[in-house]
């Protein structure tokens, strides 16, 4: 008899103890949310009846949480750091017990973004300054003939950076730039773009002295005068010049002639727009008599 009687009473024992610590573990979960702010993370989330506090888990891989921090109130801010993942939870706590993490939420903070201000060619490297960013440990250019490629790299501590272009060939350059911090890098900034490329002139005029003038152009060493007359398939040329005016000299009257001008800078040239003339007839005599 006296079996039975322990019997029931441990049953109703285990039956009790389970009811309690169920009851203890009961504890809902939050709902949390984050807004990321220039200097740290706001978590926020909804209020939990009937608990003592909360505990905001933080880590850097999902689901692994390496630091702690406990509060009363429903947000809590943590101050950012410079390139690192977040991953953020919370757990409401009652009488030392925990409930299950809420949702995790997720921050990835990064470098601002720098901007290039100016570059300059100085024999056969590019010098390009960047705006500074806060934070910044360094600096990263990239360079290459288009927007695509960029196989021409150089990095510094400072925000003037250099890098070894090609001068021979008489291409744009396409660059783009990094902030760099520890082990990550900025988003690229804008990519600009420095022409080796002379530019083109543009022809004004040709006045009835045969002169022709036309657009002077900065850094422009020479300019190469060519014709074509009505009929020929090429234009050839028929000067080099270092000025902005040529008068042109064997020119046919009533024959039309189409004249460009090539601007020529270290071995690249652009050519201008094409100029139709006409070299008038001179009047014909009027008023002649027979006597």
């Amino acid at each position: 008899m006296w079996q039975v009687i322990l019997l029931v009473f441990i049953v109703i024992a285990v039956i009790a103890a389970i009811v309690y610590f169920s009851t203890r573990s009961s504890t809902n979960s939050p709902n949390i949310s984050l807004t990321e702010n220039p200097t740290d993370l706001k978590i926020s989330w909804n209020a939990v009846e009937n608990v003592d506090s909360y505990k905001v888990l933080v880590g850097s891989e999902p689901g692994k949480y390496t630091q702690t921090f406990s509060t009363k109130d429903t947000t809590y801010s943590i101050k950012k750091d410079i390139c690192r993942k977040y991953y953020i939870a919370v757990k409401s706590v009652k009488d030392n017990c925990e409930s299950t993490a809420s949702n995790e939420v997720f921050a990835e903070t990064k470098i601002g973004t720098t901007a290039i201000k100016q570059m300059i060619k100085r024999g056969d490297r590019l010098y390009v300054t960047l705006d500074p960013v806060s934070g910044a440990q360094g600096y990263a250019i990239e360079a290459g003939p288009n927007d695509r490629d960029f196989p021409w790299k150089n990095r510094s501590q400072h925000t003037t950076v250099d890098v070894l272009i090609p001068t021979s060939d008489c291409i744009d350059i396409y660059v783009r730039a990094y902030a760099l911090a520890q082990d990550c890098q900025s988003v690229a900034s804008d990519t600009k773009i420095y022409s080796q490329k002379t530019p083109s002139t543009n022809i004004i005029s040709i006045d009835s002295s045969l002169l022709m003038t036309w657009d002077k152009i900065e850094g422009v060493k020479e300019y190469i005068v060519m014709k074509r007359k009505e009929g020929e398939p090429d234009f050839k040329e028929v000067a080099k010049v270092q000025t902005n005016t040529y008068r042109l000299q064997n020119i046919d009257c009533g024959q039309n002639y189409l004249f460009v001008v090539k601007t020529s800078n270290n071995g690249c040239s652009s050519t201008s727009n094409e100029f139709k003339f006409i070299r008038p007839l001179p009047n014909a005599p009027t008023g002649i008599k027979v006597e």
